[in-house]
């Protein structure tokens, strides 16, 4: 049975080929593939195949991210580079848009977007969309009809998985009966159970044999409309409905050209298909009204073969010569126009008359030109093919016996943890929910726990948490095995020690460097080069004796607060994997809070420990620059320097982790590294009475409610402890932001494109990545160097004329995301990077969990006018039935080299909070 969480093998026949997911955003209309189908189904054949341009069954094209979380296609659109003077205005930032414009307020491109065509992830995400409506509505729709969504959203979601299974059918005859019954109370919400069934015949089945769906379609409009106006209000009455009958208006012309059958729909129906929906399945506004007019037309007596031939040629003349997607999708489809124009015109001339010959070679050549642009378009998806053998070379690495299967659906058992804990044994179970490292490393040194054993119990759960959240990138157990053995060994022999970690399972974020795995960083272009040797951070960590298991996922560049990218998918929270885990380090942080891992090494240049710490409910420390070592293969900017620093469910093993840290001698394999030993002296508050300063709001976003709770009850428990806290003044947070973006994009994203260069992966929308009019000049370097020069001065002036000993304030301004909300978010993360861009160390902790009871919003939270877009997007965002009970984090702001002060006040915080009861 086929799972929702990623692709794994056939239990039942080793020799079968895996249960590849690919990846493809659209299907071009027609292609032609130069590879083989493999794996042929019994109920069609290879050339339909070939003309909807996919592969048979095993090997038919999914979404893998959305696969995995049993949802629609999150990723509808390719991004690629736009020149910003044909760039189109920025679309809603509100998220389940169904034609997302290309432009974005942090990724834009140079060409157009690659076009998308109209598939059946796309159309899922937007039944999925209306079904999230209907469940939040408060009416309108009877509820016969939200069930007809609801089933038909399982019908589609189960389709996808595989066609032939029992739940598949099950699902499609339960769909059918529901959809029957709506039908018969004539609701229009029918027409999205209609279209859904026409989609599958569309993608599934005989090109062309959606024409009784759409008849269907037509039946039931002209209850309850018969004009344009009357249209435009239902539409208007049914969120949805507008895209849905776009899709259907869409299959009557292509469909009718195809089975030459009249059109079903009217003039005033095609109205409702704007230039937005033909630009995402890459088709010119002039080619489809050819399109209409062919089918309206050409075996008219009012058509002329004059006419049809100026049509053709009019096409012909407009074909552009650019190599973009939508460029070479548009050739297709004028080339196409063109042939058709030219059939029907020969159709209606005689045979024999002058220039039919020429007109046969015309029609040759673009036939010809239609197929090789096919051939063009079908080789740049030469990615997917990439990412497909890597998550197929992946998943072989985990012992079969670990294999989830089925993997139970994000909907029926959104918590990872229980599903874990059912899984292992008793003593697996004992050794991986230990989160005090101090306590582990104990048994190890005494002999009485082998390095072997605690490997292989946290290798087989960060396995099970894997295929369950998508956590992991390289996967190296038996290398993991030998090293642990090794260990044993030594320690057997020579009754010591190799270091302070000694015989301790460690995973660290894929962009660190370990022989013999890759190091992708989520970039297709980078895959399948492993490393020739350790570098700084696997160097360091295997002084100090620890064992390297896995690397974790992150997204494509890095610059995310969510962790996606096409080569291993959407990392999510595996306390809710219905939400993300953040990022970059999301991976990291879904391990360890899957307890995969007991000690997690992430990195952060804007926030990326703190934020995934924070929403999986973990310690995460972001040191000063030159206390932790990195990697800097590709050093970029460094006006604001990225940091390396561990993740972790408890405070001991942070403090316990950087207390080993210097034993493995980093500055000898990073010479940013200061030798500074732990001052233990400093870790501890001891009976002084600190004074902490506090913010809750920056003044740019607003925290959600549960955050600022979280805040106030902190305060109050360090004021009842007897310490002094009062607001810190953030008016100049809004310029340290300002100076961090202007670093962070000073290469107007040469760095991205390069990466993107190497295979023609497409770029993720949403990232932090600059564009060519960011790249700084030698002049600007040295004045931005300048300008934050001036600004660490006068922030130090404030720190040190203030007497504080720490801030503290949130990590982020939000509780919890789904997946693909962030990259809409206009992605503010001026809580954390500014103590990036003064390189403060800072570390995040929890410090309560969302309560329905304590966190509806109050009148303060519903009369807020947001500040910018970004706080409009937050506070519409809140949905305290999607975040219930999930963890709240706050962090702690130590001062540069303050490292041991953030541990020392976050002991005092979680001491107050435990003498205090809210």
């Amino acid at each position: 049975m086929t799972s929702n969480q990623g692709p794994r093998r056939d239990a039942s026949a080793s020799a079968t080929p895996a249960r590849l997911i690919s990846i493809r955003e659209s299907q071009q209309l027609p292609t032609m593939r130069v590879k083989k189908p493999r794996g042929i189904r019994h109920d069609r054949d290879c050339t339909s195949c070939k003309v909807r341009g996919v592969k048979c069954d095993l090997n038919r094209p999914r979404c893998q991210s959305c696969f995995q979380l049993g949802e629609a296609c999150m990723y509808p659109q390719r991004v690629i580079w736009v020149d910003e003077k044909n760039a189109k205005p920025s679309e809603s930032n509100q998220p389940n848009q169904i034609f997302p414009s290309a432009e974005n307020s942090r990724t834009k491109t140079t060409e157009s977007p690659t076009p998308v065509s109209v598939n059946l992830y796309g159309f899922i995400d937007l039944l999925g969309a209306f079904y999230q409506q209907l469940r939040t509505s408060s009416g309108g729709i009877p509820e016969e009809g939200v069930q007809l969504i609801s089933r038909t959203l399982n019908f589609a979601r189960s389709r996808i998985k595989d066609a032939d299974n029992n739940a598949s059918i099950q699902s499609h005859l339960v769909a059918l009966t529901n959809l029957s019954q709506v039908i018969e109370s004539a609701h229009p919400v029918a027409l999205f159970g209609i279209a859904t069934f026409a989609m599958f015949e569309v993608c599934c089945g005989s090109f062309g044999n959606w024409h009784c769906h759409l008849q269907g379609a037509r039946s039931l409009l002209d209850l309850h409309c018969r004009d344009k106006r009357a249209l435009d209000d239902l539409c208007a009455e049914i969120s949805g409905l507008a895209e849905v009958l776009a899709y259907l208006v869409w299959f009557d012309v292509t469909g009718a050209l195809v089975r030459e059958s009249s059109l079903i729909f009217d003039d005033w129906h095609r109205e409702i298909l704007n230039a937005e929906f033909l630009d995402s399945v890459g088709c010119p506004v002039d080619t489809f009204e050819l399109f209409v007019y062919l089918g309206k037309h050409r075996k008219s007596p009012d058509a002329s073969v004059l006419d049809l031939s100026s049509r053709a040629i009019a096409q012909i003349l407009t074909l552009d010569a650019g190599s973009s997607d939508c460029n070479l999708a548009a050739t297709v489809y004028r080339g196409a126009g063109a042939i058709l124009a030219f059939g029907c015109a020969a159709e209606l001339g005689q045979a024999d008359s002058p220039g039919s010959s020429y007109q046969s070679g015309v029609l040759c050549s673009m036939v010809d030109r239609v197929c090789e642009t096919n051939m063009t378009i079908t080789s740049q998806t030469s990615y997917l093919d990439r990412c497909v053998q890597k998550r197929d070379a992946q998943y072989a690495l985990i012992p079969p016996e670990w294999r989830i299967d089925p993997i139970p659906s994000i909907e029926s058992e959104p918590n990872a943890i229980p599903i874990l804990q059912s899984l292992l044994t008793k003593q697996e179970l004992f050794l991986t929910e230990e989160t005090d490292i101090g306590v582990l490393l104990r048994q190890l040194s005494s002999g009485q726990l082998s390095s072997l054993e605690l490997t292989r119990a946290f290798a087989k759960r960060a396995a099970l948490a894997h295929q369950l959240t998508t956590c992991c990138t390289e996967i190296f157990f038996e290398e993991a095995f030998t090293s642990a053995q090794e260990l044993d060994n030594h320690l057997a022999t020579t009754g010591k020690t190799v270091g302070p970690l000694h015989g301790l399972p460690v995973s660290i974020k894929d962009l660190f460097s370990v022989q013999g795995v890759d190091t992708s960083i989520g970039w297709v272009g980078l895959t399948n080069n492993p490393e020739k040797a350790d570098k700084s951070v696997a160097r360091t960590l295997r002084r100090l004796g620890a064992v390297l298991y896995v690397k974790t996922n992150l997204p494509q560049s890095m610059m995310m607060s969510d962790s996606y990218n096409h080569v291993f998918g959407q990392c999510v929270n595996p306390l809710n994997r219905a939400l993300i885990s953040g990022g970059s380090s999301g991976g990291e942080g879904s391990l360890v809070a899957a307890h995969g891992s007991v000690l997690g090494i992430g990195t952060d240049l804007g926030g990326s420990i703190r934020i995934p710490a924070a929403l999986c409910g973990l310690y995460g420390l972001s040191p000063s620059p030159g206390r932790h070592p990195y990697e800097r293969g590709n050093p970029g900017q460094d006006i604001v320097r990225s940091v390396a620093g561990p993740m972790a469910c408890s405070l001991e093993t942070i403090e316990r982790y950087m207390e080993a840290l210097p034993d493995g001698r980093p500055w000898e394999v990073d010479h940013h590294v200061a030798p500074v030993p732990w001052r233990q002296d400093l870790a501890s508050p001891g009976a002084k009475r600190l004074k902490i300063g506090f913010i809750i709001d920056d003044g740019a976003v607003k925290v959600q409610p549960p955050i600022a709770r979280g805040m106030r009850e902190a305060i109050e428990a360090l004021r009842q402890a007897g310490h002094e806290v009062f607001e810190w003044d953030a008016s100049s947070h809004g310029h340290a932001y300002e100076l961090w973006a202007k670093a962070i994009f000073s290469d107007g994203g040469e760095g991205c494109r390069k990466k993107v260069a190497l295979t023609g992966e497409p770029l993720i929308e949403g990232m932090l990545v600059g564009k060519p009019e960011h790249t700084l000049t030698t002049s600007e370097t040295h004045q931005l160097n300048a300008d934050k020069y001036k600004f660490e001065s006068m922030y130090l002036d404030q720190w040190l004329s203030s007497g504080v000993d720490a801030l503290i304030m949130p990590s982020t301004a939000w509780v919890g995301y789904k997946p693909w909300t962030w990259v809409k978010s206009n992605a503010y993360v001026g809580y954390t990077s500014i103590w990036n861009l003064l390189g403060y160390a800072a570390l995040a902790m929890p410090i309560t969990t969302v309560s329905r009871e304590k966190d509806v919003p109050d009148q303060n939270w519903l009369d807020h006018v947001p500040r910018n877009d970004g706080d409009e997007f937050n506070k519409c965002q809140y949905d305290i039935d999607l975040v219930e009970n999930m963890p709240v984090g706050i962090q702690v702001v130590g001062g540069r080299y303050g490292e041991e002060k953030c541990v020392a006040v976050a002991k005092a915080i979680n001491q107050a909070m435990l003498d205090v009861s809210f």
